[in-house]
């Protein structure tokens, strides 16, 4: 059965490889068109001994950063490499640290795997969350280079998906030495798939870097006056802005005083937003001056802000299906939290903010009124914030537990 998954691992990366070679032009073309360039090529830094780290997006790069700075401090001659997918994720990873070097993932094709891991040199490979890339894990194997999960979940949908691989995935096991799970039900699911160590490490999301802010001078600096009311709305995607606007025309009858922040989760999709707008007026935050009574934040790196000076927060991507964003954020400034159900990426997060009464989760149609309860119940909103605060405060153990296992790989090379 073992031979039959590998052959059939092989064919399809021929034929995959032989398409790649045939339409490379094009492949080339398009990914320059996009910004996406860096995926195809060589040029990949030497470690010299030192990590690799992958990271999806933005999400996940500023999930994994207070583990890279730790990192940085407890191995100073070690050099890190991070991979992300995006080219948001990318500028968010540019900041973290100067001594970090941070480019475009390579395609997941044999070839460019090969190449990056034989230039870069690193003595372990460190994966955030769910990224099971099969030919990554190929050279690893091939070049004996250890390979540990952080922050690692899995939901049962992409576990039945998975499970249909497993021997293929249990031929990689002899370099997985670890995989961090978020959760004991993801611990569950990764043991069903590998036979290799698994530990329940906590949420690394808890562990937050966040800069802290005066809200009152940081309103000012916004230019928004003292009596307003802020409702800012996190990681937004297609549909959702339609939402929260009809919720804020509604609001602003009742609170002539409030004012909505809309932080797209993809600033490329702003012509779509403005659209929505039907010609009413709006701010753009990269255009600065005072802001009206809609403002687009339309460029990365100020959503944390927006919910520091923010009143009540709603996070995006979980009032459709888009599997939610982290309400972990808002939570650090210690914000009442407004958000979908659909929120399947962030399920612990959330578990541990709903046992708290740390969050709410609503219907759309039920999102005017739990607003217009928080403008009402101020300490209800403030109440909630500390709670929410106090939930980070009690997880934030997630960051040395990931750093002891990450130690012991090293450690037992």
């Amino acid at each position: 059965m073992d031979l039959i998954y590998k052959s059939v691992f092989q064919i399809a990366n021929l034929m995959i490889e032989g398409l790649w070679l045939l339409l490379y032009p094009f492949i080339y073309m398009i990914l320059r068109l996009k910004g996406y360039e860096q995926s195809l090529a060589l040029d990949f830094p030497d470690t010299a001994g030192g990590f690799v780290i992958h990271a999806a997006s933005v999400g996940e790069v500023n999930a994994v950063k207070p583990l890279i700075k730790s990192l940085l401090k407890q191995y100073p001659a070690s050099r890190i490499l991070l991979t992300t997918n995006t080219r948001n994720g990318l500028k968010t990873a540019r900041g973290i640290h100067p001594d970090l070097v941070a480019r475009i993932a390579p395609l997941d094709l044999r070839i460019l795997r090969w190449v990056q891991l034989k230039r870069s040199k690193p003595a372990l490979i460190i994966i955030m969350e769910t990224e099971l890339w099969l030919n990554l894990l190929w050279a690893a194997r091939l070049r004996q280079i250890p390979v540990l999960w952080v922050n690692a979940r899995m939901s049962e949908r992409s576990l039945k998906r998975y499970l249909k691989i497993k021997p293929l995935l249990r031929s990689f096991e002899p370099v997985i030495k670890c995989i961090c799970a978020q959760s004991d039900a993801d611990a569950v699911r990764f043991r069903t798939l590998f036979d290799t160590r698994v530990v329940d490490c906590g949420n690394l999301k808890f562990a937050l870097d966040l800069p802290e802010y005066d809200k009152d001078e940081l309103r000012r600096q916004w230019q928004y006056e003292t009596d307003n009311f802020i409702i800012t709305c996190g990681s937004t995607r297609p549909g959702e802005e339609k939402l929260f606007l009809d919720v804020f025309r509604q609001l602003i009858d009742t609170i002539p005083q409030a004012r909505i922040i809309l932080a797209i989760r993809h600033p490329e999709r702003l012509s779509e937003v403005i659209n929505i707008l039907n010609e009413e007026p709006y701010s753009l935050h990269s255009q600065g001056g005072k802001p009206h009574n809609i403002h687009i934040i339309d460029t990365i790196g100020h959503l944390n802000e927006a919910y520091a000076i923010s009143d009540v927060a709603i996070v995006g991507g979980s009032f459709f299906d888009f599997g939610g964003h982290n309400p972990l954020e808002p939570a650090y400034y210690q914000k009442p939290i407004l958000m979908g159900k659909y929120h399947g990426s962030c399920v612990d997060s959330v578990r541990k903010l709903l046992d708290n009464n740390a969050i709410i989760i609503t219907e759309p149609e039920h999102l005017f009124a739990e607003i217009l309860n928080l403008y009402k119940d101020k300490n209800l909103g403030r109440e909630m914030g500390e709670r929410a605060k106090r939930v980070l405060t009690q997880y934030q153990h997630s960051l040395n537990v990931h750093l002891n296992e990450i130690m012991r790989v090293i450690e037992h090379k």
